[in-house]
């Protein structure tokens, strides 16, 4: 191997050229295992909670718009920093300056509608970071 890439051989036969390499036919491939990884499957519940969750935000107005001459209008959406749980169960997000945790708690019905979700609570994990607690049953 010497540091250099290995380079595939090819014989050619008449306008055909075959591999030396073996390979797998097509109906193979196609029928073969496959292995889902649970974390990537995981992950990818995640980032669509964090999809509905951003835009349930910012249709109930939970967001601020500034102006700015260079700029024009830009919307300020609060920053989820970290889902946890299994299936999803809480989401911590950073609001915005002026925004209360009471802001998200008289929103939590609405949320909790938008996200399919039983109930949500809110609970205050610092001045400007508060924890949704998705509740998927009545109980």
């Amino acid at each position: 191997m010497n540091g250099q890439p290995q380079r595939m051989s090819f014989r050619h036969i008449g306008r055909k050229s075959e591999r030396t390499i073996p390979r797998r036919s097509w109906w193979r491939r196609l029928l073969g295992t496959r292995h889902v990884d649970p974390e990537h499957v995981h992950l990818d519940d995640n980032q669509r909670l964090v999809r509905r969750l951003q835009e349930a935000i910012v249709e109930l107005g939970l967001t601020q718009t500034t102006y700015s001459i260079s700029g024009g209008d830009t919307l300020h959406v609060p920053e989820m920093v970290s889902v946890m749980g299994r299936p999803p169960s809480k989401v911590d997000i950073r609001i915005l300056q002026s925004q209360t945790l009471e802001d998200f708690a008289t929103q939590a019905p609405a949320i909790a509608y938008r996200l399919g979700v039983a109930k949500v609570r809110v609970v205050g994990l610092g001045p400007s970071v508060i924890r949704l607690e998705l509740v998927r049953e009545q109980g």
